[in-house]
């Protein structure tokens, strides 16, 4: 599948300890993801890959909404979607597949093609 016209980035941009960002570690880097996410006012879909992710996009995005793989939700205009994120650890256990990844990029491609 391709994928085009797409902004990548991440709640915070080092890998912390075990891998478990700390709350403080996450506040300080919002102000660049927020900086980013402000930039992106034209986007139609924003996926949060992982549950980390996923809040934090609710949060910039002043939304409470439950994460579930897979799950969409239509909010003022947008689409806000969930992923697991795409880890090692997600896809050698078979936590998140080749298959369910792809769907929710079908689902995407889909929802871009009706707007």
């Amino acid at each position: 599948m391709e994928v085009k016209d797409v902004f990548i980035t991440s709640v915070i941009h080092c890998a912390p300890p075990e891998n478990k960002p700390a709350r403080d570690e996450i506040l300080n880097c919002s102000r660049f993801l927020r900086a980013e996410f402000l930039s992106l006012s034209e986007a139609k879909v924003y996926l949060g890959l992982g549950v980390l992710a996923f809040n934090e996009l609710c949060r910039l995005m002043g939304l409470s909404l439950e994460f579930r793989h897979g799950a969409f939700y239509s909010v003022k205009g947008k689409w806000v979607a969930a992923s697991y994120h795409p880890s090692a650890r997600n896809t050698l256990t078979g936590k998140l597949t080749w298959e369910m990844w792809m769907g929710v990029f079908r689902k995407i491609r889909e929802i871009l093609g009706s707007t």
